[in-house]
């Protein structure tokens, strides 16, 4: 008898997914993988592991074609090459949305509710005045970062070692940088609030769940298993103040009153006000919530660069150094000498190529039936992804893809450099077109001071057991460094 009953439950799971995955308005797009009914979930499982495998077999099985694979979200549609780039990057939103496909993917409208996707003007927040006050906010930002070094790594001078988890210490740093720049002090340094801020990312990836669940269920299962509900309500007992404060200051004085902040949560009210929004705390808080996600990105890269030194030294550290020794000695610390390291640059834009964080870009969710230039017809209701780990991985673009060359982008004419913030047809880590990755301007400039001020004050190394190749993780699209990672850190002469 639990025999048959089991047989019947593998029957019912089979039909539901099948159901799921099935989309006969697909059959015209090859597959990678199986595509017939009872195969096709061999597919979705396999896509779970070994999804870099699979995006490096359809990139070299359809060049420069569309194809398709099956997950247990359903099909997504993949993109190969620069003309299938330039075709998604010139789509209109209304063919192919962008804040639709982001709120999907992380269940937005079940943690921070839909408000953040149908009126997302946090984003243009971080596209254009965020970007346009790098020069006024880098003395506040690199005062911090020292500061919360100092704190984070070993202050004295010692010939032992101090081991540190890495991941863990420069998550805290990064959202102490983060909430000096958004809020200004003293909320930035309330434990509390760095707290929220640092989980935020964790936070609302666990959101991927929720896609498992009938959608009658998900605010229930929202609250029950992800429930960042609590943290931006927090966040926003936190903000009501500040808030409270400069919307009286702008009543009685105007939008121009004396002493008014030049943060993040400044220009997130100015913005409201100008739209007509209700600034409430909550809804203020929501979205600084969301835009203290992106932290979590910045960490990684930054963990990925140190260990990536740390395997090579004597190819990277030197050179490195002298680079930010020559231009801090010209500059000073600032916006100007961080501009000029272009080694740096290149070892950003080379690390992002060999291990980005995110498998797939220019993911868009098709609004209207959609047609590529060769072509190929996509329904309404598909995700439609670029294959930037196969055209990142291409031989013919990036000659012996596999092995990490830090100085693969340098150009002896500092003219022609390539920065790190620059999308190409053949880079996508930011992206592509006009809507590229808004706040990729201020994330480098802060990677690259970090990274700039760590190797001149510190020695470091990996630790003996942390020293082995492939520990990072690649799961649901998403890569993320170990996070049991131990590193070796001891205070130069040099920098006292």
């Amino acid at each position: 008898m639990m025999e048959i009953m089991y047989i019947f439950l593998v029957g019912v799971v089979c039909v539901v997914c099948y159901k799921l995955l099935w989309n006969s308005k697909l059959d015209h797009i090859p597959t990678v993988g199986y595509s017939s009914p009872l195969l096709l979930y061999i597919s979705a499982w396999r896509f779970l592991g070994h999804a870099r495998e699979i995006f490096l077999e359809g990139y070299r099985k359809y060049p420069n074609q569309v194809w398709k694979v099956p997950t247990f979200e359903g099909w997504i549609v993949i993109a190969n090459g620069s003309s299938r780039v330039e075709d998604v990057s010139k789509a209109s939103e209304e063919q192919l949305n962008t804040s639709d496909h982001f709120a999907e993917f992380l269940q937005l409208d079940y943690t921070l509710g839909p408000e953040v996707t149908w009126n997302p003007y946090h984003v243009n927040v971080v596209r254009t005045t965020l970007t346009r006050n790098i020069l006024a906010q880098f003395d506040e930002m690199y005062h911090e970062l020292v500061n919360a070094f100092d704190d984070a790594l070993p202050r004295e001078l010692s010939s032992d070692w101090a081991s540190v988890p890495i991941l863990d210490a420069t998550v805290e740093l990064e959202s102490r940088v983060s909430a000096r720049l958004a809020v200004g002090a003293p909320l930035c340094y309330d434990k509390e609030y760095r707290a929220i801020c640092s989980r935020s990312g964790v936070s609302l990836m666990k959101g991927r769940m929720l896609r498992f669940f009938p959608k009658f269920l998900k605010p229930l299962a929202s609250k029950l298993f992800v429930n960042v509900h609590d943290d931006i309500k927090t966040m926003s007992k936190l903000l009501r103040p500040l808030i409270d404060h400069r919307l009286e200051e702008e009543s009685i004085q105007g939008t121009q009153w004396p002493g008014k902040p030049n943060d993040l949560l400044m220009w997130m009210l100015d913005e409201a006000g100008r739209l007509g929004v209700e600034r409430t705390p909550l809804d203020i808080a929501t979205r600084m919530y969301f835009i203290a996600f992106a932290s979590l990105d910045i960490s990684m890269i930054f963990v990925l660069a140190l260990q990536e030194i740390a395997k090579k030294p004597e190819k990277y550290l030197q050179p490195l150094r002298d680079e930010v020794e020559v231009v801090v000695g010209e500059e000073g610390w600032s916006k100007a000498a961080v501009s000029k390291m272009y080694k740096m640059d290149s070892f950003f834009r080379e690390l992002q190529r060999c291990y980005d964080v995110v498998l797939l870009h220019l993911r868009r969710k098709v609004q209207n039936d959609f047609v590529f230039s060769d072509g190929t017809f996509v329904p309404a209701g598909v995700t439609i992804c670029v294959n930037s780990y196969g055209s990142h991985h291409d031989e013919t673009l990036f000659p012996l893809p596999e092995t990490f060359n830090g100085f693969r982008f340098v150009k002896d004419d500092s003219q022609e450099q390539t920065l790190m913030t620059k999308p190409t047809l053949e880079y996508n880590v930011f992206g592509y077109g006009k809507r590229a990755c808004p706040g990729r301007f201020s994330a480098a400039y802060r990677l690259k001071t970090m990274l700039a001020h760590v190797i001149m004050t510190y020695d470091f190394k990996l630790e003996e057991s942390t020293n082995v190749s492939g520990r990072n993780e690649f799961n649901d699209l998403v890569m993320t460094p170990d996070k049991k990672a131990q590193m070796l850190f001891r205070r130069r002469k040099q920098a006292v």
